[in-house]
Formats: structure tokens, C-alpha cells, sequence
């Protein structure tokens, strides 16, 4: 018989002691024995396990020492109860097989001991870290003309579009109303990661979305779909002093916050986005540097662009680069994820996505202690309208996504669906075929089993 994670939010405490989940809970326990404080999420799914040729006691202590007292004395009671009798043989060695999962699973059930117990205090107080926010904008926002970026932009975007043909965007705006329920009670969750370019620590409504990614999250398979929609892309402007014009899609967010974000996603593609999560460049170089740094692998071409742009003026913030993999603090990996004049805005995008990964790679690597520094660290600058039980869902399901493994990228407008057109202030916007780019969307986070 197979014990799936998708089954613990089934059970209940009662459950969870009952006769019929103690072979479940021993064999897992058997797993949870071997490990320690320091040991990674990596760990816990790849390293191979020998039984061990006594009944397990210090190891259990020492990974549930940091519980509440309440806890660790019931994860206690729980290995007592899963030591073999006198007399009888301990378990033969066996295959890692469904290891991680296993130990996931013992953990969790001492989780909710420990929730029961004084550990949901501490949850609740990590999760309060986090700033709540449900995206309306407080001010209705201009852009300043004459700003020195975005004429820098301006200019980037006239030589992008010089080559294509002047098109009208084919735009069929959606019913969003009929988007109700909550997405967590299906299968596919879809996110709005918001990358907001405050150089400062605090957020402000007077900023502009530098980076737009749409995460979609498969809760039943563990599949992550990461959708960069490129901020040249020409869109409507839904609400606002100025309703009906067209503009960058980076610009919407001055205009009315991650709500309107959200609003204009959902319209321009058909497709069910109510959540997003913001950071700001402050948040990305505290949560890199939190973690260590990453690794990041560069072309000859990028580390020639970051040594000449970027290190040769920050020697005190970063080392010289190389072609290959290179270990980048949070300031140069920054650097790396918004760079776009060696090639374009294109590929700047790939490399947003490039960064992300390397930050999954690495949160796999983290103890639990060091993963507790870096939620320490980073909480308090993110902002998103998720609330504490959809956070939680999500989190039960990490094992699921870790395990899985399956990220999957791609840039909209795509390849061959858009052309050039003249938007607000004489800007050069993309203009897309939004018929053709929310199909293959479509296609892509849903397949055949179109949900939303």
C-alpha cells in the first residue's frame, strides 16, 4: 500500500495516531531517525539510508530539539512506539526509494502536534513577517516623461521594433467575472511574481513592474510553468485617469498597483490570475545573499558585458566573472538578471528565469536552520494577497514541487504573433496578437485539460 502526501490534509489528529497509521508513521520514523538539524532538503530526497542495527534515540532528539517542548515530547512518544521489541530484529537496509516523502510525512504529522502545541505560534509569527496586501494602488499614477530610463527605454524599443511591420493588436478583452471559487480548491493555482524597481527598502506605489512573470502551479503534479511576459508589450489601459489608451505592460502597475496587474493579465489572456507576490530589488539582494549566493552558468558574451559594465565599477560589491559557472552574491546576480544591452530585452528575460532556478537549486540545499535565517531575512519585503492558509497549502505541497522538479519557461508575446504600434507619449509598444499568445498559454499551463 502506497501513503501519499496528498492524503495529509485528510487527516486528522485522531487520524494520525490511530492503530491503522502506526506502520505508516514507523517506517517513516526509521527515516526521520537518521537525520539531523543541518541536514538539506536535498539530503532528505537523494542520500541513500542503511537501517540502523539498534532502535534510534539521540538522533530523534536532536532533530525535534528545536520544537516546542509539546511537540518534541510527542515525536518522542512517537519513536518509542516505532522501536522494534526486545527480542525481535531490526529492519533490513533499505532502497531510498520514496525516502524523502516518507520522512516529509513523519515530520508533518509531528508538525501538527506541534501546531496543536505551542508550534503554531511560531508559524503564524513567520508567516506575519510577510507584508498583506490585496494590490490596490493608493495613488493614481503618471509617468514622468522626461525621465532618463524611460527615454533610455524609449530608445531600445524604437531599434526593436524598427524591423517589424506596423500591426493593430488583436485584443479580445475576457469576462473575468466568471473566474469565481477559489483556485486553490482546483488544481491549477496561477501567480503574478511582480518585480518592482525601488532601489530602496520600502515599497511604493509610484513604481514600475521591471520584471512580470506569471507562475502557474500544478498542485496535483508538482509542475511550475514560469510565463515572462516581455514590459515592452503593448497594452490597454483597463482603469485609471488614463482608461483606453495603450502603454507598456511595466507601466500598468504605476497606473494602478498589482491590482490592476492582475486585472490586465487576466483580461489580455483569458486566464485566472487573483494572486501575486511582490519584490523589489532590495528583497532579491537580501534573499541571495541569505542563502550564500547561487550559481549562475555565463556565455563569454555575458561575463564580457558584466566585468566591463558592472564589476569594474563595484570592485568593493563583487568579483570579476568568467565564462562557466560562476557563485554571485546578491548585487551581481541582480546585475545578471536585469542585464539586456549586449543582447536584448528578450533574452533578459530568459536570464530573469535563469535566476530563479538557481535559487530553487539552492533553497534545496539549505538546512532547515539556514532556511529559517533566510524566511528571517526575507518575509518582511515581500508583499502578496495570498493569505496564511493558501500560503500553507502551498507549503505542504513543497515536497511535491521539490520532488518534481518539472520548471517549465517561455516569453509572451511569442515568436512570430506580434508586430510594432504607437502607444502613449509616442512610445513603441509590441503590439500582440492576444488571441493567438492566450492559446499557447492556454495550451501550455492547461494541456487538454483546460481548467480556466
Amino acid at each position: 500500500m502506497e501513503h501519499s502526501l496528498e492524503k495529509l490534509p485528510e487527516l486528522s489528529l485522531d487520524d494520525a495516531l490511530t492503530p491503522a497509521s502506526d506502520a505508516i508513521l514507523e517506517d517513516a520514523l526509521d527515516d526521520l531517525a537518521e537525520v539531523s538539524p543541518e541536514d538539506s532538503l536535498e539530503d532528505l530526497f537523494t542520500a541513500p539510508t542503511e537501517a540502523p542495527a539498534e532502535a534510534p534515540e539521540a538522533a530523534p532528539a536532536a532533530a525535534t530539539a528545536a520544537l516546542a517542548p509539546a511537540a518534541a515530547a510527542a515525536a518522542e512518544t512517537a519513536v518509542q512506539k516505532a522501536k522494534p521489541a526486545p527480542g525481535k530484529h531490526a529492519k533490513p537496509a533499505k532502497k531510498n526509494t520514496g525516502r524523502g516523502l516518507k520522512i516529509v510525512f513523519a515530520s508533518l504529522l509531528v508538525l501538527l502536534l506541534a501546531i496543536v502545541g505551542f508550534g503554531y505560534g511560531y508559524y503564524h509569527g513567520k508567516i506575519s513577517l510577510l507584508q498583506f496586501d490585496d494590490g490596490t494602488a493608493t495613488l493614481d499614477g503618471t509617468i514622468d516623461e522626461t525621465d532618463a530610463e524611460l527615454l533610455e527605454r524609449q530608445a531600445e524599443m524604437e531599434s526593436a521594433v524598427s524591423e517589424l511591420a506596423i500591426a493593430d493588436p488583436i485584443f479580445v478583452e475576457s469576462d473575468i467575472e466568471k473566474f469565481v471559487g477559489n483556485p486553490f480548491d482546483g488544481k491549477i493555482v496561477n501567480i503574478l511574481l511582480l518585480g518592482t524597481d525601488e532601489r530602496s527598502k520600502t515599497f511604493t506605489d509610484a513604481a514600475r513592474s521591471d520584471t512580470i512573470i506569471l507562475c502557474s502551479v500544478n498542485l496535483d503534479t508538482g509542475a511550475i510553468k514560469l510565463i515572462s511576459l516581455e514590459r515592452g508589450m503593448g497594452v490597454p489601459v483597463l482603469e485609471g485617469r488614463y482608461k483606453g489608451e495603450w502603454d507598456w505592460i511595466t507601466h500598468i502597475f504605476r497606473y494602478g498597483g498589482a491590482d490592476l496587474m492582475m486585472k490586465t493579465v487576466s483580461t489580455s489572456f483569458d486566464i485566472d490570475v487573483r494572486h501575486y507576490v511582490r519584490v523589489n530589488f532590495n528583497t532579491f539582494i537580501t534573499l541571495v545573499d541569505s542563502m550564500g549566493g547561487i550559481d549562475i552558468t555565463l556565455s563569454q558574451r555575458e561575463a564580457d558585458g558584466l566585468n566591463t559594465n558592472i564589476v569594474a565599477y563595484n570592485r568593493d560589491l563583487c568579483d570579476w566573472v568568467h565564462a562557466g559557472t560562476n557563485h554571485m552574491n546578491g548585487f551581481l546576480a541582480l546585475q545578471y538578471a536585469r542585464m539586456r544591452k549586449i543582447d536584448s530585452d528578450w533574452v533578459r528575460v530568459t536570464r530573469q528565469r535563469a535566476t530563479i532556478e538557481a535559487i530553487l537549486a539552492k533553497a534545496k540545499t539549505l538546512s532547515v536552520g539556514e532556511l529559517d535565517d533566510v524566511l528571517d531575512g526575507t518575509l518582511p519585503n515581500i508583499k502578496t494577497n495570498l493569505t496564511e492558509k493558501e500560503i500553507t497549502m502551498l507549503l505542504l505541497k513543497v515536497p511535491l514541487f521539490l520532488e518534481a522538479m518539472d520548471i517549465e519557461g517561455m516569453t509572451i508575446p511569442a515568436a512570430g504573433t506580434y508586430g510594432s504600434m504607437t502607444g502613449m507619449g509616442g512610445r513603441s509598444l509590441f503590439a500582440a496578437d492576444f488571441t493567438k499568445n492566450a492559446a499557447i498559454i492556454h495550451e501550455m499551463i492547461y494541456g487538454s485539460d483546460e481548467e480556466g
